[in-house]
């Protein structure tokens, strides 16, 4: 099967890597990366990447999608369309492909480059009945359906979070630097993955009871939550999210 990818930044460039040992890949985009190139069958116009492909992911930026839709003249009905674009409803991406073409509506986050993405979706079509769709999608991460009015808080929440565990690891490395430690990156990336990993052995126990596990009555770990809760760490964080939702919402409009 050939996949295209319409737009090839830092989410495109990632599921282009995870995929490109698998299948055929054409990419579009301005800017041409070199390493790119050797990993797929190249660069095409936008036109050429719509009728080589078969499956097209539209990984844009959100204001870009109209302009190259507006005059497009191409038979898209025998193709799928996954949209990873953050506020574009399935209802304003009908609008500008066509209400008769297999759209699929998915985030994800950076994570789809090693396949440790959790990617929520919604379609207008039946994703069980399309066995390749939901392989090539499984490829990148742990596929589920969500409702569509759900989406706006799962992009806050999960598609920016790699962005607020490296915010809490930048913290953490600048700390230990201060203290005297030298380049203290790999431990504190070290660190979130033994985090994880807690988690995963045992599923049954939910974070408040890993917080619990390290933070002994009286000692440092406890001084320090005590601290971030009496400074409202929880409030600002959910402002924060609360933020990020209505700004997916506004790029929706």
């Amino acid at each position: 099967m050939n996949i295209g990818f319409i737009g090839a930044g830092n989410l495109g460039e990632k599921a282009i890597i995870r995929l490109s040992d698998k299948y055929d890949i054409f990419v579009s985009d301005p800017i041409e990366k070199d390493f790119l190139k050797d990993k797929t069958k190249g660069y095409f116009s936008f036109e050429e990447t719509m009728n080589f492909c078969d499956l097209i992911f539209l990984t844009v930026k959100p204001n870009k999608l109209e302009e190259l839709f507006k005059n497009l003249d191409l038979d898209t009905s025998s193709k799928v369309f996954i949209s990873f674009i953050a506020g574009q409803s399935l209802n304003k991406i009908e609008n500008l492909i066509g209400k008769e073409n297999k759209i699929a509506r998915g985030m994800p986050t950076v994570g789809i480059g090693t396949g440790d993405s959790s990617i929520a979706i919604t379609a207008n079509f039946d994703l069980a009945e399309e066995e390749t769709t939901k392989k090539i999608l499984n490829e990148l991460g742990s596929t589920f359906e969500i409702e569509e009015k759900k989406f706006d808080a799962f992009t806050a929440i999960v598609g920016a979070g790699p962005a607020y565990f490296a915010l809490l690891a930048e913290t953490l490395s600048e700390i230990a630097i201060k203290e005297g430690f030298d380049k203290p990156f790999d431990w504190i990336n070290t660190l979130m993955l033994g985090t994880s990993k807690i988690y995963d052995e045992k599923k049954d126990i939910g974070f408040e009871e890993i917080m619990t596990m390290v933070a002994s009555k009286g000692g440092v770990t406890e001084k320090a939550l005590e601290n971030m809760q009496e400074n409202g760490l929880k409030k600002i964080i959910s402002d924060a999210i609360q933020m990020a939702i209505t700004k997916s919402k506004e790029l929706g409009n």
